[in-house]
């Protein structure tokens, strides 16, 4: 299903206002839409909100892999490991255009490391089953110094190569939001929650929200309410029940971005860090995304800052194993994400947890007045959470029985690999509409494909409502050059003032406010 002729923010805010829906979910992120999509797919009558935009927060730092995860293999997490590596094909087989296999080296310093990590890795691989992306082989130091020429050959012996999975996690976000509406879903960024409507026995018959633009408030009507709000989950929690208490810890993950020579075609992954987590060098479009921390913090930030810290272990692990040596100098771009894990337990205020022993899975609860809350979880099985939420919603009589859909339904813009230009092949089959519009010819950028007509493509097809959307979540450029992506702010700022209807003073508003956002992904030097 196809839908070319966008639906416009004026016309959902008036459908969310005016209908009763059967789901209504609070979150925009990876989960959040998944579900949108899983409950439109089935027939339901759908509507999701976000108070910021669409994978604004988690959802658009993480690592770009698709993995089942190697180290939650070595905890004893079959089960998680299971599935994700399922979820994994899936998502390469229903959304080619963003999702793509990769493979990894992982660098051994002794026969021992080499023996031990083959045999971790060949069960990792038998795990998938038919749904294997590719067989898991030993190097010897020629050949994976070949395959991964920045490698120190006086530490680096040998390696292993497996396959595992890679893809665009925001731009992703956005065609799961996209795909949702082709099922008539009503996707809305910049509406806000702000308390519960509950009726006969505490139940819950809606929301109360506002609309960020312009401040209006009003009210929803839905059948079912599911929390999909990752990180900032138990704030809905309370407020559906005060006494509830917190269940989620966050953990901050930062990444530092370098230039492609840095890396090579193959990701590299480092099996063992002081701190015990594993170090990705991830090549994604033309540069190589190094990480991740795990790093405890006291609650959850709209948008998280990087610690100096972090970005000294990350440079300080990858210079191990690596030839030319990165220093900060080098960093294009540094970012930092962070990730709701699930205690299994209430935590106690104050409580600091080692995050890195949390479980990664995801757990879906129910309030006795109705709501459904998802929490944890990850990026790859974000498909089975949201069929698994939906059948909650169902098994606790909020919502009538309806098969899920979504195993292998292909996401919007479905198209195999067919464009030379990678930064356009996300695009899918919808990349003929850009082509299409007013400026596909002129650049926002010498050194970038990036054109006018893309930005017109986010505001218009995208739900794009600023610069901040465009430039971080849309055409990523944030992370691909930050001091690009500043030179490109004045002229998206034109096109979005011309576009939505800004005065000079909002659209100056709205410059500064992708000014003040940047700051956390220039060079760390530049974060004072």
């Amino acid at each position: 299903m196809n839908n070319y002729t966008p639906i416009t923010r004026y016309n959902k805010l008036k459908t969310l206002k005016d209908s009763q829906f059967d789901a209504l979910i609070i979150g925009g992120g990876a989960t959040g839409v998944a579900t949108a999509l899983d409950a439109a797919s089935r027939g339901f009558k759908v509507a999701l909100i976000d108070r910021n935009d669409f994978a604004s927060s988690t959802s658009s730092k993480s690592t770009k892999i698709l993995h089942g995860g190697v180290r939650y293999l070595a905890q004893g997490n079959i089960d998680l490991v299971y599935h994700a590596l399922i979820e994994r094909y899936r998502l390469i087989k229903n959304a080619p255009h963003l999702c793509s296999t990769l493979n990894y080296i992982i660098p051994t310093t002794s026969r021992w490391e080499t023996v031990f990590y083959g045999l971790g890795l060949s069960i990792y691989n038998l795990l998938s089953m038919s749904k294997s992306l590719g067989k898991t082989y030993f190097l010897n130091k020629s050949t994976l110094l070949n395959k991964y020429p920045n490698l120190d050959p006086n530490i680096c012996k040998a390696g292993i190569c497996y396959s595992d999975g890679q893809f665009d996690d925001s731009r992703l976000a956005i065609t799961l939001a996209k795909t949702a509406e082709d099922y008539q879903a009503i996707c809305l960024n910049y509406v806000e929650f702000l308390s519960f409507i509950k009726g006969d026995n505490n139940r819950i018959q809606g929301i109360q929200a506002r609309d960020v633009e312009s401040g209006e408030e009003f009210s929803v009507q839905a059948k079912a309410v599911i929390n999909a709000t990752g990180c900032f989950a138990d704030y809905i929690r309370i407020a559906d029940n005060p006494t509830a208490g917190h269940r989620v810890a966050i953990a901050q993950g930062t990444h530092i971005i370098l230039p492609k020579s840095f890396g090579s075609n193959y990701a590299l992954m480092i099996p063992k860090t002081k701190d015990g987590r594993i170090l990705f060098a991830i090549p994604w479009y033309d540069v190589v995304i190094v990480g991740t921390t795990d790093s405890f913090l006291d609650e959850a930030q709209q948008e998280a800052i990087p610690m100096k810290e972090e970005i000294d272990f990350i440079l300080e692990t990858y210079n191990q194993y690596a030839a030319v040596k990165a220093s900060y100098n080098d960093i294009l771009s540094v970012f930092a994400g962070q990730r709701p894990l699930v205690s299994n337990r209430l935590l106690n205020p104050g409580e600091k947890l080692d995050t890195k022993k949390l479980a990664r899975d995801h757990v879906i609860e129910v309030s006795n007045s109705g709501l459904v809350s998802i929490m944890a979880g990850k990026w790859t099985t974000c498909r089975l959470m949201a069929e698994k939420t939906i059948d909650a919603t169902i098994k606790n009589g909020l919502l009538p029985s309806r098969t899920c859909n979504t195993k292998t339904l292909h996401l919007s813009g479905y198209q195999e690999a067919t464009c030379d230009n990678h930064y356009d092949q996300v695009y899918g089959s919808h990349l003929k509409i850009i082509q299409q519009l007013s400026g596909y010819e002129q650049k926002l950028h010498p050194q970038f494909p990036f054109t006018i007509a893309h930005v017109y493509y986010a505001i218009i097809y995208e739900y794009a409502r600023n610069v901040i959307d465009v430039l971080a979540r849309r055409i990523r450029l944030v992370y691909f050059n930050t001091n690009a992506a500043l030179e490109c702010a004045p002229l998206v700022a034109d096109i979005l003032a011309s576009e939505l209807q800004w005065d000079k003073y909002e659209k100056e508003q709205k410059l500064q406010e992708f000014k003040q956002f940047i700051q956390s992904y220039l060079h760390p030097e530049k974060i004072e």
